[in-house]
């Protein structure tokens, strides 16, 4: 894929950055990522992006992401943490029938013994 323009300084950069309120939506985003902590990262990000496709950019913060996934969350049940039907898919096996969550936790607990 090529690219469309390259900037010549970073002033341009920044502009471009400031012009497509690229840092606001990104920064709320992000917050909201940090405020909901979905099991899902990849599918808030995605609903996130979509809003903001529907709404413009300067029409979302992250109160409005968190609006929309707590909105989510009560009108679908798999989202809901201890249901069966959770996005978050498992994780593979390895080769010795642990999981690699399994083996993060053994070498967390060795890590501080």
């Amino acid at each position: 894929m090529e690219r469309e323009k390259s900037f010549s300084s970073r002033d341009e950069m920044k502009k471009y950055l400031v012009q497509n309120e690229i840092q606001y939506l990104f920064e709320g985003i992000l917050t909201g990522l940090m405020y909901v902590k979905p099991k899902d990262p990849l599918h808030y990000l995605e609903k996130c992006v979509d809003l903001a496709k529907r709404k413009g950019i300067s029409q979302c913060n992250w109160e409005e992401f968190v609006k929309m996934y707590e909105a989510e969350m009560k009108n679908d049940q798999s989202l809901h943490p201890g249901s069966a039907n959770e996005r978050t898919p498992s994780l593979p096996s390895s080769a010795n029938g642990r999981t690699r969550q399994e083996k993060h936790m053994a070498f967390k607990t060795q890590q501080y013994k």
